[in-house]
């Protein structure tokens, strides 16, 4: 969560532009050995997890089983968890 926030805070300075792109993060995070028994296993519920961060509006860190909101709020159930 404060890497992904650290990002969204970032400002474009040297970017000649009146409105200069928001950058955001989407991470998926999992942790050995509750989410993986392997590595294997373990990159692929990071994997399934930063899809949900993406399908669930982007800007987010999700893992296996919540996904914080950009606003730092409650997290929400991951869906399929």
């Amino acid at each position: 969560e404060r890497i992904r926030d650290s990002v969204s805070r970032l400002e474009l300075t040297r970017i000649n532009m009146a409105n200069p792109p928001r950058i955001t993060v989407s991470i998926g995070t999992a942790t050995f050995p509750e989410h993986g028994k392997d590595l294997r296993e373990l990159i692929g519920a990071a994997d399934r997890a930063l899809y949900e961060a993406k399908g669930s509006g982007r800007n987010r860190v999700c893992g296996p089983t919540a996904c914080s909101q950009p606003d730092g709020e409650v997290p929400e159930q991951v869906k399929g968890a």
